[in-house]
């Protein structure tokens, strides 16, 4: 009898599982304002308090199929190492408030750029949301949600990047017209500088006020505070290798730390806050194509 009473008491128990991070976040509703990027890390979009207020007039005066957001296309395939990554970028990025430039690293061909141009997308703000739907009047620039992407040569200079001074119409006067990177900067746009260890050290040398400070120097001794939102990128090769243990791992990636593929050094490299991001395996691969 107190066996089987015994084999009574052990079949009533029941073993409860813990819910994951991704079952939680399908049952309790997220603040249309946060963006989930994995592994339960919320990042914030960009955008004001004024352009949230518009998103929900918008959803309110539209359909849900006309109010859904523009920015729900995309070419980016979430597989478990794209997620992994992914969850990687928002740690970096949401560590501080205004977190320092970020580093892409990784082989050739493992997304880095294609990453970043997804956080973008997801965190564009409400205005890039309720654009298309807002009328003549109502309508607005999102320009600032555009990410702007440079692609650096052996030809381009300082000059080319932050702006230089140059001739009018009137003999002798000189007027500063600003670069594309000052433009994003005042505008609080976000920046992809792809191959950075590409990049020469005179273009690396003088954006290290940037890196520090997030000043941009204007010349003759002009600087300028960057915008609050203004975030910078950049990608740098690494050897496409594959490490045998976790000691070559950790060599391979502190390797690209100082010099990448390119072969130049990137200077202060302490000043960027690196992400290794892993390459598809060929199971992955497959599921892709």
């Amino acid at each position: 009898e107190g066996e089987a009473n015994g084999e009574a008491i052990q079949k009533t128990n029941y073993v409860f599982q813990l819910p994951s991070i991704e079952d939680i976040r399908q049952i309790i509703p997220m603040h249309p304002s946060l963006i989930h990027v994995g592994k339960g890390i919320l990042i914030p979009r960009r955008g004001s308090v004024a352009s949230h207020d518009q998103w929900c007039q918008s959803s309110l005066t539209h359909s849900e199929d006309e109010s859904k957001p523009m920015n729900d296309s995309s070419c980016f395939i979430p597989t478990e190492t794209t997620m992994r990554n992914m969850s990687l970028l928002g740690i970096a990025m949401s560590s501080d408030p205004q977190p320092p430039p970020i580093l892409v690293c990784g082989p050739s061909g493992s997304g880095k750029s294609s990453l970043v141009r997804e956080m973008a997308r997801l965190c564009s703000s409400f205005a890039s949301s309720s654009l298309e739907n807002a009328t003549n009047s109502a309508n607005y620039s999102c320009q600032e949600d555009e990410l702007l992407e440079l692609h650096v040569d052996d030809e381009t200079d300082s000059k080319t990047l932050l702006g230089s001074y140059v001739a009018t119409d009137i003999p002798g006067e000189f007027v500063w017209r600003a670069g594309p990177l000052t433009s994003a900067a005042r505008l609080g746009r976000w920046v992809l500088i792809e191959d950075v260890d590409r990049c020469s050290e005179e273009i690396q040398a003088a954006l290290l006020r940037l890196f520090e400070e997030r000043i941009l120097p204007l010349g003759v001794g002009k600087e300028e505070r960057c915008h609050p939102r203004f975030r910078l990128f950049g990608t740098c090769a690494t050897s496409a290798s594959h490490a045998s243990n976790d000691n070559d791992n950790q060599s391979r990636r502190m390797a690209a730390m100082s010099v990448g593929v390119g072969g130049k050094r990137i200077l202060q490299p302490s000043l960027w806050r690196k992400v290794h991001v892993d390459p598809l395996p060929f199971a992955e691969l497959k599921m892709v194509a």
